[in-house]
């Protein structure tokens, strides 16, 4: 509505007229033309916000605050999600939100329809609107929660580039980023070239590193005997500090029999552990460093990524109120990160007490014709080494269109294009 009014005030000056584009509208009106609320962010805006990248700025719009971003979609292994930042309006979900490139739909990057909005030219956003309110009468059932426009400069003149490097408040996931953007006219000014490319590259966070993490809280089991907790009303499950598995080492623990707390180290060196408060699988206190390696941080943090963009365009005015144009884009992002490392038993691993491959100390325990034939072993396989993901998507995009006026009657304006995708 400012840009009605805008557009009215240039009339009245005398002075030539812009074009109007209405993303949507706060004009109260009845019925099934509801108005719609929109949040429109400029390019003064982005600039002065100075983000690291796009990802980071749009994030802090109160309606799309609970999108899931790079680091935070990590885990997302099975199904590709892995460094992907989706934006969720109003918390409806990412697939119920329409991300629009200069108006038209934009590339998804899952077999969900997410689109990535890493894959948006950062360089040439020159606006974003916000439709915050369900557009899904005008756009569709993919946008309930809203929808997002990212508005390009396609008429950028000169040249931009950008390089950044940050790193966590720990010193640690040091990530680089290098941004280039060229734009030139040709023919007098009737055609206009653009190209933007971005490579942006992330070191991933090892296991979980974090003080609030190795404080090792867990939700256990209450050891005090039952008959206890109901006359006292304690509770069935606590939040425990410290706490770590009873049953398991990397190299191997000794569960049963007279042997029971030995573990396996490094190179096979035998050692004691000792137990703290055991809590059916869980003990608090005790030697939680010991069986905590292995087990308690076995997901990385954050992910490792790759990712490179690259934007082009080109533009000719076949007539003064005619523009044909070709763009293509092409985005590869590659993550890489560990997670549950090896583990796969805890405490079901039988052992012979004669197994030729037992250290003479726990042997003299354990020995052959006396009454201990066998043994549990508890272990979290550090032999069988991490598991590890190494997911690529690679998006391509192809769009040739026309727009411009015809002038019969009336002034009419048309926007006619064709449009190309595919994600692998």
């Amino acid at each position: 509505d400012v840009e009605l009014l805008r557009a009215h005030a240039l009339r009245e000056a005398g002075q030539s007229e812009e074009t109007v584009r209405v993303t949507g509208t706060r004009i109260e009106r009845d019925g099934y033309n509801a108005p719609t609320p929109v949040t429109v962010v400029g390019t003064e805006q982005i600039q002065a916000a100075n983000p690291a990248n796009l990802q980071d700025f749009v994030n802090q719009l109160p309606s799309v605050i609970g999108s899931s971003q790079t680091n935070s979609g990590a885990a997302s292994i099975s199904g590709g999600g892995a460094g992907i930042s989706a934006l969720n309006l109003r918390s409806l979900g990412t697939t119920r939100t329409l991300v629009l490139l200069n108006g038209h739909r934009s590339s998804p990057s899952l077999d969900t329809g997410v689109v990535d909005i890493n894959t948006v030219p950062q360089q040439l956003v020159s606006r974003i609107d916000v439709v915050t309110g369900g557009a899904s009468a005008d756009y569709g059932s993919d946008a309930v929660g809203g929808v997002v426009n990212f508005i390009l400069d396609t008429r950028f003149t000169g040249f931009k580039s950008a390089f950044e490097y940050g790193e966590t408040t720990y010193g640690d996931q040091p990530n680089y980023k290098g941004q280039v953007t060229v734009g030139l006219p040709f023919d007098g000014g009737r055609g206009h070239a653009i190209i933007s490319g971005e490579v942006f590259t992330s070191e991933r966070i090892v296991g979980n590193p974090r003080p609030w993490n190795r404080a090792n809280y867990r939700t256990v089991v209450n050891a005090t005997p039952a008959s206890a907790q109901n006359n006292n009303g304690q509770p069935w499950l606590i939040v425990a500090r410290d706490t770590a598995p009873s049953q398991t080492t990397p190299g191997g623990l000794i569960l049963t029999g007279p042997a029971r707390g030995t573990y396996f180290g490094r190179n096979g060196t035998v050692n004691q552990l000792s137990f703290g408060q055991v809590n059916n699988q869980f003990m608090i206190g005790g030697d939680t460093d010991v069986t905590c390696a292995n087990y308690c941080s076995g997901t990385d943090l954050t992910a490792g990524e790759l990712r490179q963009n690259i934007y082009g365009r080109v533009s000719y005015d076949l007539f003064p109120d005619t523009e044909v144009y070709a763009e293509a884009s092409y985005a590869k992002a590659v993550i890489k990160q560990n997670y549950l490392a090896g583990w796969v038993n805890l405490g079901g691993i039988t052992i012979r007490s004669d197994n030729a491959f037992l250290p003479a100390s726990v042997r003299s325990v354990v020995q052959p014709g006396t009454n201990v034939t066998t043994f549990t072993l508890g272990s979290s396989n550090q032999g069988l080494g991490e598991s590890s993901s190494q997911p690529s998507r690679q998006v391509t995009r192809f769009e040739f269109g026309a727009k411009g006026k015809v002038h019969v009657l009336s002034d009419w304006s048309y926007d006619l294009f064709g449009q190309y995708s595919a994600s692998d």
